[in-house]
């Protein structure tokens, strides 16, 4: 069976080695009048094959991996297969088939997207003791401040795999990094770079022994591995200008008498700041932003009068230690500057995976 062409969306169910739950679901949601399902077979075992066989009873289709790509891959085949077959798709419902999504908040996710027509709209589960257990609630709390402090955005839950993605956005994510499940955390660390907004509505929590595949330490380091580069771009900018500012001073001495020391401080500010530009650009946030080098060039011009105007009022504060100040200032606009870079400057489509 094929999906429906005209329907206005597609509920997607990424399945690899399901049990019956799987076949429950299709079932439960045939009789909820949600006949527009697709699902993909990444890659299963032969012992599993026929799950799969007993879906020909329901109102469903199923796509085949020949083997298994993992969830990112399993929901990019069928974001792509929509998105292809379906001439009027508002948006793809994609959950998981192991039984932790209710087919009632397949639903709520549904008629809620309807209203939300141009957000990520994510089924939010709750964290509480009694609700989850210590790794979800552990791993949860970890990935919403990584994703908080990297993105801006808050949520109260970061891995959820029932989500209704707008059709712009779907059009987007096939190209963006990842064929695990650190896929459906780049859907969400992204979202900014389409101008995404994200809508959560709560769920019913269900957890099934050995469900959750989620990564908690691993996860959360990649989303900070992002500022890591930041980091290491900052210091090698810092090396660059201190290599040019000392070839300068030495060129430049015979020309410039006195005045050499502020040519050089000059050229190689604006040399390091090029290379900071055009590395931040290419390896850290790798996006292909429009007028970028205009707004990087303001970005910088307000952080250095902004350093030199805070260090001097706090200075004239306090009365003393100006060295102190001036790094606790510095520290401030670096993370700033970071956060600029992310979320306005280098907002655009992403290049390359991490």
């Amino acid at each position: 069976m094929i999906i429906d062409h005209t329907s206005p969306y597609v509920i997607l169910i990424p399945a690899y080695n399901p049990n019956h739950q799987l076949v429950q679901l299709i079932k439960d949601l045939n009789e909820l009048n949600l006949n527009n399902i697709l699902i993909v077979n990444d890659g299963s075992d032969e012992e599993h094959q026929p799950i799969f066989k007993q879906l020909d009873d329901y109102q469903c289709h199923v796509l085949n991996h020949d083997t298994n790509q993992g969830k990112g891959a399993a929901l990019k085949t069928g974001i792509e297969y929509s998105l292809k077959e379906s001439t009027e798709l508002k948006r793809i419902i994609t959950a998981d088939g192991d039984g932790q999504h209710l087919p009632k908040d397949i639903v709520r996710v549904l008629e809620e997207s309807q209203n939300q027509a141009d957000d990520l709209v994510l089924g939010k589960r709750s964290f509480t003791k009694e609700d989850a257990p210590f790794r979800s609630r552990v791993g949860n709390f970890m990935m919403r401040y990584a994703i908080k402090f990297e993105t801006g955005i808050k949520l109260d839950d970061t891995h959820t795999g029932l989500r209704a993605i707008p059709i712009r956005y779907a059009e987007e994510i096939v190209d963006i990094p990842g064929d695990h499940y650190e896929f459906e955390m780049n859907m969400i660390t992204n979202a900014n770079k389409f101008d995404i907004d994200i809508h959560e509505v709560p769920i019913k929590t269900v957890y099934l022994e050995d469900s959750s595949h989620f990564r908690p330490i691993v996860d959360t380091i990649r989303i900070y591995f992002v500022f890591f580069k930041y980091v290491l771009s900052s210091v090698a900018s810092y090396i660059i200008d201190m290599l040019l500012y000392t070839l300068f001073v030495f060129i430049f001495d015979p020309f410039f008498q006195t005045k050499h020391v502020i040519v050089a401080t000059i050229l190689a500010r604006v040399l390091s700041a090029l290379f900071n530009y055009t590395v931040n650009r290419k390896i850290v946030f790798k996006s292909d932003s429009k007028r970028s080098l205009l707004k990087y060039a303001i970005l910088s011009i307000a952080i250095l009068a902004t350093s030199a105007t805070g260090v001097y009022l706090i200075y004239s504060i306090i009365g003393h230690g100006e060295v102190i100040i001036k790094m606790g200032v510095d520290a401030s606009l670096f993370i700033v500057s970071y956060l600029v870079q992310k979320l306005f400057i280098f907002k655009g489509k992403v290049n390359e995976s991490i």
